[in-house]
């Protein structure tokens, strides 16, 4: 009885080999599908048009305006995107030719001796309303990146020497090169601060505030024009004189009147000779 039990035993275990081997089979062949699919993805990525442009890349900028801006630095938008999650459509680049045009600019924003090698570019949100400012070095590395909560502004760049505002209302020479974001109703510099070592916003004047500091706020809560005011009402001052003049004219009367006595008495005398 024994040595049947030792006999089916030793029968029964060679199907459990074959089933082992049939599942290192079955793996091996999982994973070289993962890697074949890995590889085909891979180079369908890499599949370049006939001028050397990624389709993937280029569906990104479908204004004419884009095409100013070179291959490479488009790709640095792209890497930005995905690496940021944001290729399903959160932040793009906007669809609009006319707007296109105002929403990229170069310049040398570091001041590193390198003309018109950074890019900052203005990404709008899925919800029409937001932006980002995003900077890229001629590397593709990033140097600013801002938010704009319910804005879409336009930008252009400037060079070192233009006439801008920093701490006070009053126009200086720009130090190094930057960027003008024009709002909807306000106007900012974006500047690189050498002593911060970073970039930094600064407000923009216009006539409209220059007209508003012309006047003061008085305590009763109304604005008034302060020397404007006080110059007008000089003259209201010198209406008195005439006046003064009406009085003066009143005098010669009064000498006029004593100049009359003596004639009445020189006739008294006259009366008593005879």
């Amino acid at each position: 009885m024994i040595e049947n039990q030792n006999s089916e035993e030793i029968v029964s275990s060679p199907p459990a080999k074959k089933k082992s081997k049939k599942g290192w089979i079955i793996g091996v062949v999982v994973v070289i599908a993962l890697i074949a699919i890995g590889l085909f993805l891979k180079n369908k990525s890499s599949e370049t048009n006939a001028d050397g442009t990624y389709p993937q890349v280029e569906a990104l900028f479908s204004a004419p305006a884009y095409d100013k801006i070179p291959q490479d630095y488009k790709v640095y938008i792209y890497n930005y995107l995905s690496n940021s999650g944001y290729l399903d459509g959160t932040y793009f680049m906007t669809k609009i030719p006319d707007r296109a045009k105002r929403v990229f600019a170069f310049g040398d924003f570091t001041d590193d001796g390198k003309e018109n090698s950074d890019l900052a570019v203005i990404l709008e949100k899925n919800d029409f309303k937001s932006s980002k400012l995003v900077i890229f070095n001629d590397k593709g590395e990033l140097l600013f990146v801002e938010d704009y909560d319910y804005d879409l502004p336009v930008i252009n760049s400037f060079n070192t020497g233009a006439k801008i505002f920093l701490q006070e209302n009053k126009l200086i020479p720009a130090p190094v090169s930057g960027l003008i974001i024009q709002k909807e109703s306000s106007k900012y510099v974006v500047l690189y601060d050498k002593k911060s070592k970073k970039f930094s916003s600064y407000y923009q004047y216009t006539d409209d505030d220059n007209s508003v500091a012309d006047e003061e706020y008085d305590e009763g809560g109304e604005y008034t024009e302060s020397e404007g005011e006080t110059e007008i009402s000089t003259p209201a001052v010198e209406v008195q004189k005439p006046k003064t003049e009406v009085i003066e004219k009143k005098s010669p009367s009064v000498e006029t009147e004593k100049s009359s006595v003596p004639e009445v008495k020189v006739e008294v005398k006259d009366e008593t000779s005879l």
